[in-house]
């Protein structure tokens, strides 16, 4: 897996670059005392207070979606030493959608908005209320593609089934898990309702990254 050093102290003035600290106990002390005082590390998942466009945003591209939807900024601590920052969108009807601006060769968040990574589409058991998960994100696209001068060049998402993998960290979102959520009718399902295709960039299992149809129809002109 692609890592990345994450300093959340840097930009925090801006809503959507400033998350909320983990607390790991014993952290980076020797295994063998942790083991003597009965420590055993679980993931975490840290959310910030709901915010909106009424913030300071440092990428445009963000404040434009939080014209539609409410978010979280997400900290999912995977390990001690690896961590996932996320902005958790709230799509409405319970489906939520968490989101990176991430270089797809380096594996690391962007300064400039130009990579949107659709990390994980899911459905939250507390507050689904039935609606479907893939249209949600479609307007979401759809809204995005609506921004003036958009800054975001490349959609990109993985096909990748989540009960195929050991990614029991995911648990601390309460998602809703499906059977049916299989790496191959991901596939099928993203092409055909998100008209995505193969990029020439490959994901951690060595498979295409999926690149979404994305046409903003007023994009970002360069100065120069």
């Amino acid at each position: 897996m692609k890592q990345c050093i994450y300093n959340l102290d840097n930009d925090s003035l801006y809503a959507d670059t400033s998350f909320v600290q983990e607390s790991i106990p014993f952290r980076n002390v020797d295994p063998k005392i942790k083991k003597l005082l009965g420590f055993e590390f679980e993931p975490q998942a840290i959310f910030s207070s709901v915010r909106d466009s009424s913030c300071n945003f440092k990428h445009d591209a963000n404040k434009w979606i939080a014209e539609k939807y409410s978010f979280r900024t997400s900290n999912l601590v995977i390990s001690e030493e690896l961590l996932c920052l996320s902005l958790d969108w709230n799509l409405g009807e319970g489906v939520h959608l968490a989101t990176q601006f991430k270089d797809p060769l380096t594996g690391c968040l962007e300064e400039e908005a130009r990579n949107l990574y659709l990390v994980f589409l899911y459905r939250h058991k507390k507050t689904w209320k039935g609606a479907n998960a893939l249209m949600k994100l479609k307007e979401f696209i759809k809204h995005l593609e609506m921004m003036p001068g958009c800054s975001v060049e490349n959609v990109y998402l993985r096909a990748t089934g989540i009960e195929e993998h050991n990614w029991g960290h995911l648990d601390k979102l309460e998602y809703i898990p499906s059977k049916k959520a299989t790496s191959d009718r991901l596939l099928k399902i993203y092409r055909k309702v998100l008209g995505t295709r193969d990029s020439k960039i490959l994901d951690d299992d060595g498979l295409p990254y999926q690149q979404a149809k994305f046409e903003p129809l007023f994009p970002k002109i360069e100065s120069f």
